[in-house]
């Protein structure tokens, strides 16, 4: 967990600009079942798609994939290894993700996955679960990526700013937050769920004008969807590093 230097170059994905009209349209037609999770985003308007505008808060997996179908998985990892982030690899989208878990499985729905957990050989199926079968990060790169994005390192300083806007509306905030129950505290970022993995990154500013890039990752080895404990343990190992950074 750390802000550390980076690279300062950074390119677009592609050079002309999307109408999000367009995207929506063209997105209904692939999944309708995530038309109106798109559809919801600011209106109707001209995005760049460097800036990553694809984001939601009510569903950023859905519009994230509307822009990488757009733009392709090797301009998104050619942009990160330029960024100096190696690590950061985009293997499958979002909607190949679930369609995995489901076919490792054997089920037909991301309940029935959780429930067969315990089954003998089925978490070993699940590419899903395997960073060298999937897409993938580290925590200091994930780390690194924010730190770039809020010192307007990762794009242009409009760029950036959107970012920082879209992480702060991220509608599922209580695991790292948690550790900061306090109004003049602002935690923004991103959560990440799968079968026993809780990861979670963001950047938590103080009043004072701190800022901190946290990433948590956990895995459990209990089968259990919905584990209160560890959504908990999330917020308490964010404030107690930022606590010992802050330290004088």
């Amino acid at each position: 967990m750390s802000f550390e230097a980076g690279s300062s170059h950074w390119r677009p994905l592609v050079g002309e600009p999307l109408s999000w009209r367009t995207s929506c349209v063209w997105r209904r037609a692939r999944d309708p079942e995530h038309a109106r999770a798109i559809a919801d985003f600011t209106a109707v308007t001209t995005i760049v798609l460097r800036t990553q505008a694809g984001m939601t808060p009510l569903d950023p997996n859905a519009a994230a994939d509307a822009v990488l179908d757009r733009v392709g998985r090797d301009a998104v990892n050619d942009t990160c290894a330029a960024l100096g982030l190696r690590e950061t690899v985009v293997e499958v989208s979002g909607r190949d993700l679930h369609e995995t878990l489901l076919a490792d499985a054997g089920v037909d729905n991301v309940a029935d996955v959780w429930a067969k957990l315990d089954e003998p050989g089925v978490r070993d199926r699940l590419r899903a679960l395997d960073p060298a079968r999937t897409s993938r990060g580290t925590p200091r790169g994930l780390t690194r990526l924010l730190s770039m994005v809020w010192r307007d390192e990762a794009a242009p300083p409009d760029g950036c700013a959107a970012m920082r806007r879209l992480f702060g509306l991220q509608v599922w905030p209580h695991r790292p937050a948690s550790g900061f129950p306090y109004d003049d505290i602002v935690v923004s970022g991103k959560t990440g769920t799968l079968p026993t993995i809780r990861n979670e990154i963001g950047v938590v500013e103080y009043p004072d004008g701190g800022r901190y890039a946290v990433a948590v990752f956990t895995r459990s080895r209990l089968p259990i969807a919905v584990l209160p404990e560890a959504d908990a343990a999330i917020g308490t190992a964010a404030r107690l590093a930022v606590e010992a950074i802050r330290r004088p």
